[in-house]
């Protein structure tokens, strides 16, 4: 918004003063509501009993809705990762890729674990940085890194289709007529008959 004011030259203190005064969403009241009691007074028109204090009421139970709508919305496409226990053996996501690991304790913050690493290294993660460790039978001293994700596998097999498929294949004519490159038969409106492809 500072940006906008700049290049366009409005008063960025008019424009903060807009900003404040503008109720929030869900919420009847507006930020200078909230803090002072009433409207700002400001240069768009405005009656005066919106400037005269009055105390907002039911504020934090609106607040507290507005976020219970939040997570619901997040909720929906969100699911929960199963926890690990000490001692299990986990990959590590680091900027190399995965790397193996041990849990080595489990903390009390949610989702929170102190992981170390065969070469000693200590390290705190949260779950969605940790995977479980689905190759079998190497040791704490083998310097293995984990494998790529079924998920990241699948990722990199639809990117490799996609390109595959998004070269254009010719459209094809056959005895039937034509043919568009998935195979459905295209048939030209009546009034392109007279013309020849």
């Amino acid at each position: 918004m500072l940006k906008a004011t700049t290049q366009t030259g409005i008063d960025p203190h008019l424009a903060l003063l807009h900003l404040r005064n503008t109720p929030i969403t869900g919420l009847k009241y507006s930020p200078a509501q909230l803090l002072m009691g009433h409207v700002l007074r400001s240069d768009l028109p405005a009656s005066t009993a919106l400037l005269q204090p009055a105390t907002p009421v039911n504020v934090q139970q609106g607040l507290r809705q507005r976020q219970l709508l939040q997570k619901h919305s997040y909720d929906k496409g969100a699911s929960p990762l199963s926890p690990f226990r000490e001692g299990e053996r986990v990959c590590m996501k680091t900027t190399k890729g995965w790397q193996p690991a041990t849990v080595e304790r489990v903390r009390d913050e949610p989702r929170s674990y102190d992981i170390i690493t065969p070469a000693g290294a200590q390290y705190r993660r949260n779950r969605r940085h940790l995977r479980p460790d689905r190759v079998a039978g190497h040791r704490d001293n083998d310097e293995i890194t984990c494998p790529d994700s079924d998920a990241d596998q699948e990722i990199e097999k639809r990117e490799t289709e996609t390109q595959d498929t998004s070269e254009p294949q010719p459209e094809v004519e056959t005895d039937i007529g034509l043919r568009s490159r998935v195979g459905r038969s295209v048939k030209l409106p009546a009034r392109l008959q007279d013309y020849v492809l």
